[in-house]
């Protein structure tokens, strides 16, 4: 979002992490982790897509 915060109201695609991404640590090995977490889901359009949809839709 070029730099701004997603605030109620704003259209916005949403990926769901299973893990901090701003968790503290070595830009290095934040970055690792990074390209290796896991996402638990994503919201795209007001659809919940990915792992969490089973869960979403019951």
């Amino acid at each position: 979002m070029d730099g701004q915060r997603v605030r109620p109201g704003d259209r916005g695609d949403v990926i769901l992490l299973d893990q901090d991404p701003l968790a503290p640590g070595d830009p290095s090995e934040q970055a690792a982790a990074l390209r290796s977490m896991a996402v638990a889901g994503t919201v795209i359009g007001g659809h919940v897509r990915g792992p969490l949809a089973a869960a979403v839709q019951g």
